[in-house]
């Protein structure tokens, strides 16, 4: 099976972004229940790793991370293949993340190592676009249009199925873990 552990938006919020996203016309918009921050794919798995990675994630305790939205950017090296909204990497959310990755390790799932940049996804980039694709994205950081998104709250860490199909990935939410929520100071 294919998998990751990541985070979900807030439905409004997923919502909101996937309607500023539709206004351009480059890529493919990912839908708002497929919008997620991936701290760890997994790749092809079988139920065997997965239920043993179930048993790590259950086990987990960390402080929920506060998404701070950063500037769009381009991700996928020399050939682009995404059009994202970048996250601040909040101390709780790199916390999370090496926890996430430690737990994948114990339960036996190989990772590849790479660099993590918190990011979400928001168009899937047609690669015969080129630069007029590129072009109509830049405007969309230009105008404004991405800005101005409210900080949130991720409380649920989520493992993810993912099945591919011709017109896109859906992503199925296999088990969900709740995250502590920290009271702020003086409340």
């Amino acid at each position: 099976m294919r998998s990751f552990v990541g985070l979900p938006l807030p439905d409004d919020l997923a919502e909101d972004l996937e309607r500023r996203a539709a206004t351009v016309q480059a890529g493919r918009v990912v839908p708002a229940e497929n919008l997620h921050l991936t701290l760890a794919f997994l790749g092809d798995q079988t139920l065997q790793s997965l239920t043993a990675l179930d048993a790590e994630l259950v086990m987990i305790r960390a402080e929920a991370p506060r998404l701070r939205w950063g500037p769009p950017d381009f991700f996928g090296g020399t050939r682009t293949r995404v059009f994202a909204l970048t996250v601040e990497p909040d101390p709780a959310l790199m916390v999370l993340q090496a926890r996430v990755v430690r737990a994948a390790r114990l339960a036996g799932v190989m990772l590849p190592a790479a660099r993590f940049r918190p990011h979400v996804t928001v168009i899937r980039l047609n690669p015969e676009g080129g630069a007029r694709q590129k072009g109509r994205l830049q405007d969309l950081i230009l105008s404004g249009r991405l800005t101005g998104l409210p900080d949130v709250m991720a409380d649920t860490l989520t493992l993810y199925r993912s099945h591919l199909r011709e017109s896109g990935a859906r992503y199925e939410r296999l088990a969900d873990y709740p995250l502590d929520i920290i009271p702020a100071e003086g409340a």
